[in-house]
């Protein structure tokens, strides 16, 4: 049994850079920027085939704005892609030199002597999956691709 919502707005057609929908409960019509719909959280109150339609238009126009089929029902996301990146690659890199560092040292875990990257490493693919999760699977690669880059500079191995 699928669970429907009950839709308080119905797209009536795209007009350029705009949307004219109607407000069910009132009968008013009205036009919106479609990223202004995804933004003010309005889109949710969409029927699933009008929030594909309105996020596609959305996602022309910003590349910021993801449409996705979240188990059946349909989700729009916007987010800033020049937030979180360089953040995300700045941490990644962090860690990788630092468990090329601390591998020289040990530490003790539980009467265990292990390399002491052991701690850092497992930050490496924490970094890489949000990239993955926020991005897509091609700017994950591109950010191994870019680390490993840094990597090989950083000891003078690739020119």
């Amino acid at each position: 049994m699928r669970l429907t919502r009950k839709a308080r707005y119905q797209l009536i057609a795209e007009q350029g850079d705009l949307v004219l929908f109607r407000n069910l409960k009132t009968g008013s019509d009205s036009r919106m920027n479609p990223v202004e719909l995804v933004n003010q959280g309005l889109i949710e109150q969409f029927s699933d085939r009008d929030r594909i339609k309105v996020g596609y238009a959305a996602a022309a126009q910003d590349d910021s704005i993801v449409v996705a089929n979240n188990k059946g029902s349909i989700a729009v996301y916007s987010y800033s892609r020049t937030l979180f990146f360089p953040i995300l690659f700045t941490g990644y890199i962090l860690c990788i030199f630092a468990s090329c560092i601390l591998d020289a040292s040990s530490t003790t875990i539980f009467n265990i002597q292990t390399p002491t990257s052991f701690l850092i490493l497992p930050l490496v693919y924490v970094f890489e999956d949000c990239v993955t999760e926020l991005y897509g699977f091609s700017t994950g690669l591109r950010l191994i691709t870019k680390g490993w880059r840094c990597f090989l500079n950083r000891w003078n191995l690739l020119v």
